[in-house]
């Protein structure tokens, strides 16, 4: 199972961390074996979710922005 598993992108807002960590729980709940791959700029919040199984990268969206890319929408 080493090349399937979940990619959660997480940014700026509280309310998106919090999200992120309902769906990890939620997927605990029937699969214990696939990665995590949380990509978000503020790794310190993730720091209790730290397990072989949970990769925390930091990631920069600001430079992989493309023009027609609404920033302004949250």
């Amino acid at each position: 199972m080493n090349s399937q598993g979940y990619l959660l992108c997480c940014f700026d807002n509280e309310l998106y961390f919090k999200l992120t960590e309902r769906i990890i729980s939620n997927i605990r709940l029937y699969d214990n074996t696939r990665k995590i791959c949380i990509l978000t700029n503020n790794i310190n919040y993730f720091n209790n979710h730290i397990d072989e199984n949970i990769i925390i990268k930091l990631f920069d969206y600001n430079n992989h922005l493309h023009p027609k890319i609404n920033i302004n929408n949250t």
